[in-house]
């Protein structure tokens, strides 16, 4: 099983387009490639191409910065505990299990999708453990740079130390309505997140 969240830079319509080609890009590569390196190559290459041929009719200028911050995962479908990660400037997966919580940051930084000439070569995917009972939280710079009345961005990774157990929907839930009261109004950036659980065997 392969996961992408991301995050395009900027709001609108542009940004709508951006990750709209990044999913497209996604599904294609993800049929052809058991790569996680080659997955993240042909997305890179193919956003890319498309930003150049949208600049080319008119559209978005493929020099104005558009990029995306993206992590990749290949989940294990059998008895392998291990999950291999490719993050893009994203923030990092977080591992939850019985009352600790974990980030997944990667061996060597490196940037986000569509700046990929700027980085050079790719770093090879990172490999994790993802235990029977534990849960997987991907999520977009919005839950932790949002901010309450004091200028506190809010603290994910403690609050969720009492969550561990919680089911994925509830565990969402739970961190969506935390976040709300955190803030005590509107949430001022977007937020996504996703919740997978290894079920105990």
């Amino acid at each position: 099983m392969r996961l992408l969240l991301g995050d395009a830079q900027g709001k609108g319509l542009n940004a709508l387009e951006t990750a709209g080609r990044v999913l497209s890009a996604f599904r294609r590569a993800a049929r052809n490639h058991p790569r996680m390196e080659d997955l993240v190559a042909e997305v890179e290459e193919n956003l890319r191409q498309d930003m150049a041929e949208a600049a080319a009719a008119g559209g978005p200028d493929i020099d104005s910065g558009d990029f995306v911050t993206a992590v990749f995962l290949d989940l294990p479908t059998g008895a392998g505990s291990g999950i291999r990660v490719a993050n893009l400037g994203h923030p990092p997966p977080l591992l939850l299990r019985t009352g600790a919580v974990a980030a997944l940051e990667p061996a060597t930084p490196t940037a986000p999708l569509g700046l990929g000439d700027l980085a050079g070569a790719r770093p090879p995917a990172d490999t994790f453990d993802f235990p029977a009972g534990s849960t997987l939280l991907l999520y977009t710079d919005g839950v932790v740079e949002a901010r309450n009345r004091n200028g506190e961005f809010y603290p994910l990774a403690e609050r969720l130390r009492q969550w561990t157990e919680l089911p994925p929907a509830r565990l969402l839930d739970a961190v969506h309505t935390d976040l709300r009261h955190h803030v005590g109004a509107r949430l001022g950036d977007d937020v996504a997140m996703m919740a997978v659980r290894r079920a105990d065997p």
